[in-house]
């Protein structure tokens, strides 16, 4: 169905960079994201937004499509 897509934005971070990923997602998307854990497959598959390492949250995201 047209018009029906959403746009989905996934961002993970580490402890330490949680918050600084955090503001930069919300200062992109004007919206505070979910944050939760990482559970452990997304964590061996995905780096932290910031600086690559091993991410200990995923923040998601759904803003209005224009």
């Amino acid at each position: 169905m047209a018009g029906t897509d959403q746009i989905y934005i996934k961002w993970y971070a580490c402890d330490e960079h949680v918050e600084v990923v955090l503001d930069q997602l919300v200062d992109e998307v004007e919206i505070a994201p979910d944050l939760n854990p990482c559970e452990p497959d997304e964590a061996k598959t995905a780096t932290c937004h910031w600086c690559g390492g091993t991410p200990a949250y995923r923040l998601s995201a759904h803003p209005s499509n224009p």
